[in-house]
């Protein structure tokens, strides 16, 4: 199967089995957002609730005393249950939002709370260069028409331009397989990277995560042998290079107006998982050849933000006491990742 005569076909042949699999074994939702209930509402609740509008049934088609009595004491009895149900609930559920919960948890819960829908408006039109677009299609080219352009040359000074024509050369790196690190990857790399993906969002693909946690021994070696075939051929498959694209709107901006939405790329998981893989490996040669800047926090293991605001904090306590000065600068680049020159920083770095 990974034996083919070109890495995209093996990709691909791997994609349509794990895709077939999962359509035999998984049963598929409608796909319709389901309506979030109350916390406290239970299946006491329910049966109530449809005994009440039973007796509201037949009270509103044959109205005589016998059926008003049954329909006031299976409303009295609903009343009773659901006020019961919010008092024993409410605290042990109020309870279990602790410091230890994630965010994305605890807001599922407030929003179950209030029992509304998520936030997954559709954009409706936009306004752009005095035009109101209201067809999806166009909706769609304007925003990616827009995201691109952040990214374009037209944002680039021209002497810049004229320097950034080294990307026409090509980046070979010229690796020694002498190196630990450009050895070929380990059954026990790929389980720990598998244990490590969260349950992202499916790309093109439409490989979930959780499909690759589910598969066998056997399944996950042929998949670490394509794995292994990429790292040593160095050539990236093309259909891991497509990614669906969600604009999510800025808050606090303009919906209508294209600027003001921030691109989510989804790609193949598979993909994902072999990135894992690279960079565990990558960032343990760089901790342990201590190429990183010490003041340097983010994308580093067991180390913070925190860490930089407590040396400021440090700082600005020491001003005071020794009364003196502290100057501070913070910059905050427009687009910083967007407009990042990532063929000069593989090739000077």
């Amino acid at each position: 199967m990974v034996d083919k005569n070109s890495t995209d076909i093996a990709v691909n042949t791997i994609t349509d089995c794990v895709i077939t699999s999962a359509d035999i074994s998984i049963p598929k939702t409608s796909g319709n957002i389901p309506k979030l209930s109350k916390p406290w509402w239970n299946t006491e609740c329910d049966t109530c609730q449809k005994t009440l509008e039973k007796a509201w049934y037949n009270f509103r088609r044959y109205p005589t005393t016998h059926n008003l009595i049954k329909f006031k004491k299976a409303r009295a009895k609903f009343r009773q249950i659901r006020r019961r149900s919010m008092n024993t609930t409410w605290c042990s559920y109020v309870n279990s939002i602790t410091r230890q919960v994630s965010s994305k948890i605890v807001w599922d819960k407030v929003r179950k709370i209030f029992g509304c829908y998520s936030d997954t408006q559709n954009i409706s039109f936009l306004n752009y260069n005095g035009q109101v677009i209201s067809d999806v299609k166009e909706i769609a080219n304007v925003i990616g028409q827009t995201l691109s352009e952040i990214s374009g040359e037209s944002s680039y000074p021209n002497d810049f331009i004229a320097f950034k024509k080294c990307e026409q050369k090509s980046v070979d790196f010229l690796p020694s397989y002498a190196e630990d690190y450009n050895s070929t990857f380990s059954y026990h790399e790929l389980k720990n990277a598998l244990i490590k993906s969260n349950p992202t969002s499916p790309g093109p693909d439409q490989i979930h995560n959780n499909m690759l946690k589910h598969l066998g021994e056997s399944s996950l070696l042929t998949i670490l042998l394509l794995f292994n075939r990429i790292w040593q051929e160095r050539v990236f498959p093309l259909s891991w290079l497509k990614a669906i694209v969600v604009p999510i709107p800025k808050p606090g901006k303009d919906k209508q107006d294209p600027n003001n939405y921030r691109p989510i790329a989804l790609t193949s998981c598979l993909s994902k998982l072999w990135e894992r893989m690279v960079s565990a490996r990558l960032l343990h040669v760089l901790e342990r050849s201590k190429w990183f800047v010490p003041s340097q926090s983010g994308f580093r293991r067991r180390r913070g933000t925190i860490e930089n605001l407590l040396k400021l904090e440090t700082a600005i306590r020491e001003a005071f006491v020794r009364k003196k000065h502290l100057v501070s600068i913070f910059f905050d680049i427009e687009k910083a990742y967007d407009r990042t020159w990532r063929h000069g920083i593989l090739r000077f770095i």
